[in-house]
């Protein structure tokens, strides 16, 4: 029997995008654009089976900081 292994991956993360990031099959995976599509993007990967998210934030002002928390 094969042991459940966890799986994370590595995400650029921008908020304040007006418009999101291309999402196609052959595009590159972020979270970049309004929070509705952020938090999508969160559940979609979560459903791909992924256990953990590192977010890469370019910012790290408390208050943009905050805003990441409250994503996951």
């Amino acid at each position: 029997m094969l042991a459940a292994t966890a799986s994370s991956i590595n995400v650029n993360v921008r908020l304040e995008a007006e418009k999101p990031s291309p999402d196609g099959p052959d595009d590159p995976f972020d979270l970049v654009g309004p929070r509705s599509v952020v938090v999508e993007r969160i559940r979609h990967v979560k459903t791909l089976g992924f256990d953990d998210l590192v977010l890469v934030a370019a910012r790290h002002d408390a208050p943009h900081l905050k805003e990441l928390r409250a994503l996951v």
